[in-house]
């Protein structure tokens, strides 16, 4: 099965809210984290995900692990250009752990915790083991903010231009 991974409860509660057939397989990085560990723990965030990397990595009750990543056939992660070093190595160890598909998804133009050492170069590391695709077609925004948007990523290294294809047309302020 697939599980997908965000950021925050937020960011859950609006992927929950649109598939309500998956509710049990939406989480933030943390929340699997103190799942893969078992048991209420202290720590930091940082700390809390060492500890269940390194869970993974050492098979340290084995059992419990097992019992999660054994039904995981894709983990998909979004905002993939917002993780930290620590979460790279979590995400990276319960890969290699359920041997599955990993699906990061990421606009490297819009890195916005590089403040709490997120790193976007991550997605670049991935670019060397698996297949980049970028997808060029904006359902959001009306042309002349995807133009907008085309212009001022235009002198900005590894951005990609996008088209509109929304039908509505509207402004800019």
């Amino acid at each position: 099965s697939c599980i997908i991974l965000a950021h925050t409860e937020a960011s859950c509660n609006v992927i929950r809210g649109r598939r309500t057939d998956i509710e049990d397989k939406v989480h933030t990085v943390h929340s699997l984290a103190y799942q893969i560990l078992g048991s209420r723990v202290e720590g930091t965030y940082n700390q809390i995900l060492k500890s269940a990397t390194e869970s993974l990595l050492n098979c340290k009750d084995h059992e419990r692990i097992v019992s999660i990543v054994s039904a995981i056939t894709l983990i998909m992660v979004d905002e993939f250009q917002d993780i930290t070093d620590d979460q790279y190595k979590f995400i990276m160890a319960l890969q290699a752990s359920a041997n599955c598909a990993l699906v990061a998804v990421g606009d490297t133009m819009q890195d916005i915790f590089r403040f709490r050492g997120a790193r976007p170069f991550f997605s670049d590391l991935l670019q060397t083991a698996v297949p980049r695709t970028y997808l060029v077609h904006n359902y959001r925004s009306c042309s002349k903010i995807v133009d907008a948007a085309n212009l001022l990523g235009a002198g900005v290294e590894g951005s990609v231009k996008m088209v509109s294809v929304k039908k509505q047309e509207g402004s800019i302020h």
